[in-house]
């Protein structure tokens, strides 16, 4: 049976529409918390669009008195789009340390569409059961400050040679 999957904007609120061929399923984007850069004691999470490397993207599951309310471990890798990017690598790890597995995606970093006055970036996502069915989509944003590149030092006036006696 072939799935059908579109996304509907609606006032500001993304609402994911699937339809099975018998039925229709109807789930808001949820608000969930990431951090760019985990473990980096930064607000600003500074980025170099000219790296090579990769920027790691926490999403973290969320308790409230015990009790798991998003469990980030139910995210379709596959789904993840952060600032226009898919993610080449993932892990689940408890991040902030209370207990409950985070997932971490790394992204290259020249794949990144974010621009040198990018101030935010913004991971998006499914979330699936054990069965791979999508149960809803997620959304979350931090902040960014995107970076001179490393070493790179401003423009300088070369000293006139001095005239030799």
């Amino acid at each position: 049976m072939k799935k059908v999957f579109m996304v509907i904007l609606v006032t500001c609120i993304s609402v994911l529409v699937i339809f099975t061929g018998t039925s229709f399923i109807y789930a808001e984007t949820a608000a969930v918390s990431i951090d760019i850069k985990p473990g980096i004691d930064n607000l600003t999470n500074p980025i170099n669009l000219k790296s090579k490397g990769v920027v790691p993207v926490a999403v973290f599951s969320t308790a409230v008195e015990g009790v798991l309310t998003f469990d980030a471990t139910t995210i379709d890798p596959a789904s993840v789009i952060f600032a226009g990017a898919s993610p080449v690598k993932w892990a689940s790890e408890d991040v902030n340390l209370d207990g409950w597995l985070d997932m971490v995606f790394f992204f290259n970093t020249q794949s990144l569409a974010l621009g040198s006055d990018s101030t935010s970036a913004t991971l998006t996502a499914n979330t699936i059961d054990a069965g791979g069915n999508i149960t809803g989509t997620i959304s979350g944003t931090d902040s960014v400050k995107i970076v001179p590149i490393k070493g790179a030092a401003a423009p300088t006036t070369v000293p006139k040679p001095k005239k030799s006696k």
